[in-house]
């Protein structure tokens, strides 16, 4: 029996890129579902950086993942937050200095 391999693998490259496409177009769509849900649940948030520019879905879920994890890891206190931003402040603020 004879197998064409060229023309196989061309087949499964062809369904692998489309696949990742796929899972490209879910994840977009599930990040910018994320994104507006958590622009609905802060309404009076202005979603832009200092100089105005627009934050795009990616950095909107990042921000509400790392809130919730953050407090989740101070045990919703508030003062613990407070404390906990405080020293990552202080960590960046040493890792980014000159």
């Amino acid at each position: 029996m004879h197998h064409n391999v060229k023309g196989g693998a061309a087949s499964i490259s062809n369904i692998q890129t489309s696949s990742l496409d796929m899972l490209s177009a879910f994840e977009k769509t599930l990040i910018s579902n994320v994104a507006n849900t958590v622009k609905e649940q802060y309404p009076t948030f202005d979603w832009r950086r200092d100089d105005h520019s627009e934050m795009n879905d990616k950095q909107i879920v990042a921000l509400y993942l790392v809130k919730n994890d953050i407090s989740q890891i101070c045990g919703n206190d508030k003062d613990s937050i407070q404390e906990f931003m405080s020293i990552l402040e202080y960590i960046f603020d040493e890792e980014f200095s000159e």
